[in-house]
């Protein structure tokens, strides 16, 4: 054992043997002290919640060597995995191979970039023409309810002249049945007022020689 050990063990026995030190209680009051310690839950949890994050990194890390591994043995499986690379093979095959088929490769159809623009276009004005028939559909909902209103202004008054109508036709009947024409050609209502006004005289007259 490290003489730093068998200092640390020396102390620890001095602690737990109560005759060799100051205070004998040493132990029950480190007993009372553990007792008293409050609830460590959060310790716990944040504890369980590390040990879940370690095993989780571990095994992801497991997981991706397990990846990259097999990704270089079929990166490195047609020139002999295990085995040194003989770069004068890469540059007298592999390269050239690989210079040939990048030659071979199609060349992309303009034709279709050009279709795809034209169509990108023809949407675009597609969506402007749909916009501008929304915003025509809103003036012609917005006139056709004007329209709607004025509609509504005009049956009311057409109502009220049926109704002014009827009262004309009425008045008209009443005058004819009463024969108010023949009645104001002969001046019927002034000889009315007149015997009215002869009776209102002949009655002041009798009142008039009562009183004398």
């Amino acid at each position: 054992l490290s003489p730093e050990l068998e200092d640390a063990l020396a102390q620890i026995s001095r602690l737990a043997n109560p005759t060799s030190h100051q205070n004998p209680d040493t132990i029950s009051r480190t007993l009372v002290a553990l007792q008293n310690l409050p609830p460590q839950q959060s310790l716990e949890v944040h504890t369980q919640r590390l040990t879940t994050s370690t095993n989780s990194l571990s095994s992801h890390i497991i997981q991706q060597t397990k990846h990259f591994a097999s990704l270089s043995a079929s990166l490195f499986a047609p020139f002999g995995f295990g085995t040194p690379l003989d770069f004068q093979i890469v540059d007298d095959e592999v390269v050239p191979a690989i210079t040939q088929v990048i030659q071979d490769l199609p060349t992309p159809d303009s034709r279709a970039l050009h279709t795809l623009s034209r169509l990108d276009r023809e949407t675009t004005d597609l969506i402007q023409t749909l916009a501008a028939l929304s915003d025509s559909l809103q003036m012609g909902r917005q006139t056709t309810a004007s329209a709607a209103r004025q509609l509504r202004n005009t049956q009311l008054m057409v109502s009220e002249m049926r109704r002014e109508s009827d009262l004309a036709d009425q008045a008209q009947w009443l005058i004819e049945k009463e024969h108010w024409d023949h009645r104001l050609a002969e001046r019927s209502c002034a000889r009315e007022c007149r015997d009215v006004i002869g009776g209102f005289d002949q009655v002041f007259k009798g009142l008039r020689r009562g009183l004398e």
